[in-house]
């Protein structure tokens, strides 16, 4: 299998200075994987687009549940998502998830193994702008499945935390040059993840 190359939105730096400690629940798995077989099987047309719920307890995030979402084209053809629908939506998940209080941590979508792409942005600078500025995004990458061949026992997905970063990556992040300051742009970090199950998950 050919050796893909790292996506330019993805972090230079290997390593998160965030600390972030993803817990990813199985039922997230079974619900994306079976929106995207649906979603080829079907042929249908337009992205695969979702939101994560779950819990944010200081440097963890627990990914719990997940749900599709309608999407629309805005400026330029960005998708982003129904604003209308995904309100409502996301607040009967939360009606319903209340002890423990489950929130959105997060969206999903697929990509290359290389990372997310430019039609990837719009819809996560609406996410971090307008529901939370510290969602993860969760890659899978169909590509990967696909393919076959080794892939060393790991899951076809990348869980990402958006960072903001001089177009120089070198550069300290807190240098100025000349006096101005250094241009910021969203770049997509990579998190390790641990596979968590509940106990709910466990009887069934």
């Amino acid at each position: 299998m050919a050796q893909s190359h790292s996506s330019s939105l993805v972090s230079s730096h290997k390593a998160s200075d965030s600390g972030l400690q993803i817990h990813l629940h199985p039922l997230v798995l079974l619900t994306v994987s079976d929106f995207i077989t649906r979603h080829t099987l079907r042929r249908q047309q337009g992205p695969i687009v979702g939101a994560l719920l779950g819990q944010h307890n200081g440097r963890d995030i627990t990914l719990e549940y997940a749900f599709e979402c309608q999407v629309v084209s805005g400026d330029q053809g960005a998708v982003l998502l129904h604003q209308a629908w995904f309100q409502d939506r996301l607040q009967q998940y939360k009606d319903v998830h209340k002890e423990p209080a489950l929130d959105l941590v997060g969206w999903f979508t697929t990509t290359p193994p290389s990372g997310p792409e430019a039609q990837h942005v719009p819809i996560h600078q609406q996410i971090i702008h307008d529901y939370n500025e510290t969602a993860v995004l969760l890659a899978f990458h169909p590509a990967s499945v696909l393919a076959g061949g080794e892939n060393n026992g790991k899951l076809p997905l990348t869980i990402y935390e958006s960072v903001y970063e001089s177009q120089e990556a070198d550069r300290d992040r807190s240098m100025d040059l000349d006096g101005q300051q250094v241009p910021l742009n969203l770049k997509f970090q990579e998190l390790s993840c641990s596979v968590d199950t509940g106990q709910a998950e466990m009887i069934s």
